[in-house]
C-alpha cells in the first residue's frame, strides 16, 4: 500500500470508530470530502475488510454517509466507486456467520499480535486502533516526543513496524521514534505499569532489529 493510501485508512478507521453519524454527515457533506470519504471506504474495503465487521455501526455509518450525495452526483466514475462499494458491503454483510467470525477472529489475533498486546475487550481493543491516528499526527508533526500514551504509542509502533515499515524511512520521524523510544526504556514506571515496561523493551528491540 502506498503510505498515503495507508495514512488514509487510518484516519478512516478512527473516524468509524470515534465520531458519531451526526459528525461524519458534518464532515463528508461537502462533495469534496465525500469523494475523499468514498476513495478511504474502497481502500479499507480493500486492505482490512474484517476491520469492518467488529461493529455493526460500522456499515450503517458508512451506507448514510454513501447515501447523502450518491443521488445528486454527475461524475461516472465516482457512481461505479459508489456502487463498487455497496456490492461489497452487501457481500460482507452476507457471509455466512462462521466465515464473519473467522474472519474476525483472524484479524483480532493478528493485531494483537503484531502489536504485542492482547486486550481483554472489544471496546479497548476499538480504542487502541483508534489511537493509531493520533500517533501517525503526533510523528508527522514531530510532535511525539511529549506524547502522553506510553501504551498507545508502543502499541501503535509495532504496528507500523510491521504493516508499514516505510514511515520510518523518513529520517526524522526515524529519530523521533528512536529517541521516544530510549526515553521509555530508561522512565521509572509503577508497578501498575510494569506490562508497558515490558513492552517498551519488545517495541525498542523490534525498532533496533529493523532500523539500527
Amino acid at each position: 500500500m502506498k503510505k498515503k493510501d495507508f495514512y488514509n485508512v487510518v484516519k478512516i478507521k478512527t473516524e468509524l470508530i470515534t465520531l458519531d453519524i451526526n459528525k461524519l454527515k458534518e464532515k463528508y457533506s461537502a462533495e469534496k470530502n465525500f469523494l475523499e470519504f468514498s476513495k478511504n471506504i474502497s481502500l479499507l474495503l480493500e486492505n482490512e475488510k474484517p476491520f469492518l465487521l467488529l461493529s455493526v455501526a460500522f456499515l450503517d455509518k458508512i451506507r448514510t454517509i454513501l447515501e447523502l450525495n450518491r443521488f445528486q452526483i454527475k461524475d461516472k466514475n465516482i457512481i461505479n466507486l459508489i456502487n463498487e462499494i455497496l456490492i461489497k458491503l452487501n457481500e460482507l454483510e452476507n457471509l455466512k456467520n462462521n466465515e464473519k467470525r473467522y474472519l474476525v477472529y483472524n484479524y483480532i489475533d493478528y493485531q494483537n499480535e503484531t502489536r504485542h498486546i492482547y486486550y481483554d475487550d472489544l471496546a479497548n481493543f476499538l480504542g487502541a486502533i483508534a489511537l493509531d491516528y493520533e500517533v501517525l499526527k503526533a510523528l508527522l508533526k514531530d510532535d511525539v516526543r511529549n506524547y502522553p500514551n506510553d501504551e498507545a504509542f508502543l502499541a501503535t509502533t509495532n504496528y507500523f513496524l510491521e504493516v508499514e515499515p516505510e514511515i520510518y524511512e523518513d529520517s526524522e520521524i526515524r529519530y523521533i521514534t528512536r529517541e521516544k523510544l530510549k526515553k521509555l526504556q530508561t522512565k521509572k514506571f509503577g508497578f501498575k505499569d510494569r506490562n508497558v515496561k515490558q513492552l517498551a523493551k519488545i517495541t525498542s528491540y523490534n525498532f533496533r532489529n529493523r532500523w539500527d
